[in-house]
This record gives C-alpha cells, sequence and structure tokens, in this order.
C-alpha cells in the first residue's frame, strides 16, 4: 500500500522534480555543507537561509556517508518523506476509520494534490521538501495522541520540528490541544 501510495503520489504532483521551487535554498546549501568554499559570492544568502535548517547538514552527511550525489540524496529524502506520510494517513486512519478499505480509500484521497489557499504550497509537492517530512511526522503525532502515547506524540513533533518549524508548530498547538 505504501509503495501504492508513493507511485501515484509522485504521478499525481506530476512527476518528482529535483531542484525546483523551494529547492532554489535548499540544494544550494547542501552543496555549500559538502563544500564550504562553493557559492563564494552568494554564501552570505545562502548561510542566512541555512542556518535556521539543520536538513542541510544532514543531507550532506548522508552524500559523505553513502557517496550518493545531491541529486539522489534530494530523491531519497522526497521518498522517505512519502512513506512517512503514508505511515502517518495509515496510522490516522486506522484510529479513525472502521475498516481498512476506508483507509485504503484515505490513503488515496491523499495522494491528490491540493493547493493550500492562500498560499502558493500544495499538500503534496514533486520534490523533496523539509516540510513534506514534518507534515508525516505531525501525522504520526496525531496517531500517538489517539493511541494515548503522547510522549511518542511529543517526540514525533519535536522531530518535526527539526524539518520544518512552522509545519511542527501547527501540529504542537493540535497534540497539545
Amino acid at each position: 500500500a505504501l509503495a501504492a501510495f508513493v507511485l501515484l503520489a509522485t504521478a499525481n504532483g506530476a512527476g518528482y522534480r529535483f531542484g525546483t521551487s523551494d529547492q532554489a535554498a535548499y540544494v544550494p546549501a547542501v552543496v555549500r555543507a559538502l563544500n564550504p568554499a562553493t557559492f563564494p559570492r552568494d554564501h552570505d544568502l545562502i548561510d542566512t537561509q541555512g542556518q535556521f535548517f539543520v536538513l542541510d547538514e544532514a543531507l550532506a552527511t548522508l552524500s559523505r556517508a553513502t557517496g550518493w550525489s545531491v541529486p539522489t540524496v534530494f530523491l531519497v529524502a522526497y521518498l522517505t518523506a512519502l512513506v512517512v506520510i503514508g505511515m502517518g494517513v495509515v496510522a490516522v486512519g486506522r484510529g479513525l476509520l472502521a475498516s481498512w478499505t476506508g483507509t485504503a480509500a484515505l490513503l488515496g484521497l491523499v495522494t491528490l494534490r491540493h493547493r493550500i489557499p492562500l498560499t502558493s504550497v500544495n499538500s503534496l509537492e514533486p520534490y523533496f521538501h523539509p516540510r513534506l517530512l514534518a507534515f508525516g511526522l505531525g501525522l504520526l503525532a496525531v496517531a500517538a495522541v489517539r493511541q494515548r502515547r503522547l510522549a511518542l506524540a511529543v517526540a514525533a513533533v519535536g522531530a518535526a520540528a527539526v524539518c520544518h518549524v512552522t509545519t511542527a508548530v501547527w501540529f504542537a498547538v493540535l497534540v497539545g490541544t
């Protein structure tokens, strides 16, 4: 089911597209984390953006440890984010819906790409963005709250905050409530 979810979500997002949209900031930050000598004229701007996120260093460390190229690391991060979202949807669905059929329908519904009102953000982007991973972790936090596993919920929101603070704040409000 998770493989089908990832495939359908990617297809509905018009395919995986490395280096688009918000990645204009994240890809250079990862490249600079790998090699601080890159982008000598733009380092002030890139470093200013990158200082608020730890994922650029984490992705650079993954690239160093595995020998993977930056595009490969972003593809793996994208696929990981979709799997975490799928797991979160299944966990929430199993807690709220009476059947696996309902959960599968919810999983299929989530693959549809929606524009979030008054923003340029989509619910599922066709590229890796840290908010996707934070969203998946937030869904797991919601499922943990429904199962009365509050320490796990707080840990999931904390992990989401490492990925994307703004997304995590909304889940912190929900979990805290």
